[in-house]
């Protein structure tokens, strides 16, 4: 299944230490898909949040879960992370992404 992803935010913002442990994260981008129906099945809007740990510079993909506000899962489709990950890269978020290690793009 192909997605439509949107970057509704790519403001790079220190995240709140209080909502997000572990950090400091630097947020990089969210991403949505819409709502949508694939072989007779519908599927409902998804958010995703890219963002790096600011002292290890490890960045992440990972899902925001619409059902519960404030919860970040991992994205365990593999093809939907390479996807998100392409989308990233192409949109200048990301600068290029092997496997998993990425690298922080920067705007044109």
């Amino acid at each position: 299944m192909s997605y439509d992803f949107l970057i509704v935010n790519d403001v790079q913002q220190i995240l709140p230490p209080n909502k997000f442990g572990g950090g400091p994260w630097l947020h990089l981008a969210t991403v949505t898909t819409p709502p949508r129906s694939f072989a007779g099945k519908t599927y409902p809007a998804r958010e995703f949040i890219c963002f790096k740990h600011k002292l290890t510079h490890k960045t992440y993909i990972e899902e925001v879960d619409l059902s519960s506000p404030g919860y970040i899962k991992r994205i365990e489709d593999e093809s939907l992370w390479r996807d998100l990950a392409e989308f990233l890269t192409n949109k200048s978020v990301l600068a290029f992404a092997s496997g998993k290690e990425i690298k922080v793009g920067t705007k044109k």
